[in-house]
């Protein structure tokens, strides 16, 4: 169950946070993502983040959170990532540097309620879920997060490692996309005797991928319409799937 929590200034700004509004600017007339970079080193201040924290009706612990600015002007000026539950918080900086709250959403379980390790689409994964740092268009108003969830293999002389994205819309609990493949990596080993060794040839055989999405508008509908493209082993370009299997996924994982 996904937890949200506003600053309550006003009960008309609480309704647009919700709908995503203050905190997630509209997107551009060409939709694209927005990444979070790494807040430059001492931006904010320990102490500012730690009064945020100290502040909130469930604290949360410093030490858990990672700081991202966003990569193109947006309505806050920072995003604040806790791993443990995970969880976002988007917070601007009052006049005196302070933090102020805008948005929180938690994608942990409530307490007292045993931690699941399937992903939305019924993926078993490894650890907890982690939120990479991005926002994707919806809509015009509405973005979303990519929960990841990790999953490997190893094997002798080699390994894999598969992560898998549910697409979370802010203010909601349910996934607008679930378990799409979203990178991976593997290794396998290609000398097995002496003579292989001996030639100079690789003895590994390496294979990656990566997610990439493209939003298209619909006459008459808000939402945009997602395309998934896999980039295998560098390739640019991108090949479109609308099925996990369709996207090769180094070969495809075990789960």
């Amino acid at each position: 169950m996904t937890r949200i929590s506003t600053s309550c200034a006003s009960a008309s700004l609480i309704l647009a946070v919700l709908s995503g509004q203050p905190a997630f600017a509209a997107a551009p007339a060409a939709p694209r993502a927005v990444l979070l970079k790494p807040a430059p080193k001492g931006k904010p201040a320990p102490e500012a983040i730690a009064q945020l924290c100290a502040s909130l009706p469930e604290p949360c612990d410093p030490a858990q959170l990672s700081a991202f600015v966003p990569s193109r002007p947006m309505p806050v000026d920072l995003y604040l990532i806790d791993e443990s539950k995970p969880a976002l918080l988007a917070a601007k900086f009052g006049p005196t540097g302070a933090l102020q709250l805008q948005f929180r959403q938690d994608f942990g379980q409530p307490d007292g309620v045993e931690e699941s390790t399937e992903t939305a689409a019924g993926w078993a994964d490894e650890g907890p879920r982690r939120i990479f740092p991005a926002l994707y268009p919806v809509s015009p108003t509405q973005w979303a997060v990519a929960l990841l969830s990790r999953r490997s293999e190893m094997y002798s002389g080699g390994g894999a490692s598969f992560e898998r994205a549910d697409f979370i819309p802010l203010g909601t609990d349910a996934a607008l996309h679930a378990g799409i493949p979203f990178s991976c990596n593997k290794m396998i080993r290609a000398c097995f005797s002496e003579a292989d060794y001996r030639s100079g040839r690789p003895c590994h055989d390496e294979y990656s991928g990566r997610l990439s999405i493209r939003y298209q508008t619909r006459p008459g509908q808000a939402d945009y319409r997602w395309q998934f493209f896999w980039h295998a082993d560098g390739d640019r370009r991108g090949k479109r799937f609308k099925s996990a299997d369709e996207a090769g996924f180094c070969g495809g994982d075990q789960g």
